[in-house]
C-alpha cells in the first residue's frame, strides 16, 4: 500500500508512474521491480518538495499494491474496453488519470473513490473518520506491528 492519501491516488496521472529495479546486494537478492510515482499535490511540504511513492510485490496476493494496479490495468484495457493509449506522442497521453471517471483525464471524483471504502468499513464494522486516507496510516501500522523500526 503505497500509504497514499485518497487525492495522491485520484490525481495520479500515467506520465507519473515510473519503473525502477531495486537495489541489488551482489550476493543475496534477486532483481526486484519498483513501480514509483512522483506527486506534486495534495499535502505537500512548505518548500514544495516532490513527494514519491513506490511498491514492490508483496508475497500476499491479497495485499500486493503492484498486483492490484496491474489488474485493474488489465480490467480497464482489456475488459472494459477502453481503448489502449497511444505513447508516441506526449499529448497523446499526458494528462490520462490513472484512476479516471467518466473521461480519461478527468480524475475520479471523490464520492466515488470514497463510497466504496465506506461501505466496506460498515460491513467489517470499523468506525474511521479518515476513509480515502486509510491506507496512509495502516501502511504505517502494519510496518511497525511487523518491526519495522522509524529509521
Amino acid at each position: 500500500m503505497m500509504m497514499l492519501r485518497g487525492e495522491n491516488s485520484r490525481f495520479a496521472e500515467f506520465a507519473d508512474l515510473f519503473g525502477i529495479n531495486f537495489p541489488e546486494d551482489e550476493e543475496n537478492s534477486t532483481p526486484c521491480p519498483v513501480l514509483a510515482f512522483h506527486s506534486d499535490f495534495g499535502k505537500t511540504l512548505a518548500n514544495r518538495n516532490r513527494m514519491y511513492f513506490a511498491t514492490i510485490r508483496h508475497k500476499d496476493v491479497r495485499e500486493c499494491a503492484f498486483g492490484a494496479i496491474t489488474f485493474y490495468l488489465f480490467y480497464r484495457f482489456h475488459m472494459s474496453n477502453e481503448k489502449f493509449p497511444k505513447f508516441t506522442k506526449n499529448e497523446d497521453w499526458y494528462g490520462l488519470k490513472l484512476l479516471k471517471g467518466k473521461d480519461a483525464k478527468k480524475q475520479m471524483a471523490y464520492t466515488t473513490m470514497n463510497a466504496p471504502i465506506v461501505h466496506a468499513f460498515r460491513q467489517c464494522n470499523i468506525t474511521s473518520l479518515h476513509t480515502t486516507h486509510a491506507g496512509h496510516g495502516s501502511g504505517a501500522r502494519d510496518a511497525e506491528l511487523c518491526g519495522a523500526t522509524e529509521d
